[in-house]
């Protein structure tokens, strides 16, 4: 189970070093520092190793292969289903910037 922890580790570390790589071409630069940025990186793997324990937990747990499966599938529309934006149709737009745009952005006009 260690090795397949540590496989899913480095799956996360080389797709955050392929997005910021790509981010990067793209223009992006880092604002903060980069203990900030080795903090992120850390937070991410950190939720990432916690998930993957889970998804050990629940292999352990289950009788047979179909019953991960069904569990997977449900876990993804859970996901799916509190992150869509209408989830967001509640939320108070009084403290929201004034047309959309931060105070640190560029407006593009």
């Amino acid at each position: 189970m260690a090795g397949r922890i540590l496989a899913d580790v480095v799956k996360q570390t080389l797709g955050i070093a392929l997005l910021l790589a790509l981010g990067y071409l793209l223009g992006f630069r880092l604002a903060t520092s980069i203990v900030h940025l080795l903090g992120m990186i850390l937070l991410v793997l950190a939720f990432a190793v916690a998930f993957s324990w889970v998804m050990v937990l629940v292999g352990v747990m289950a009788r047979d292969p179909e019953h991960v499966q069904l569990f997977g599938v449900g876990l993804r529309e859970a996901v799916v289903e509190i992150t869509r934006p209408e989830a967001a149709a509640g939320a108070r737009t009084d403290a929201a910037p004034a047309h959309g745009h931060h105070r640190h952005e560029r407006s593009i006009r």
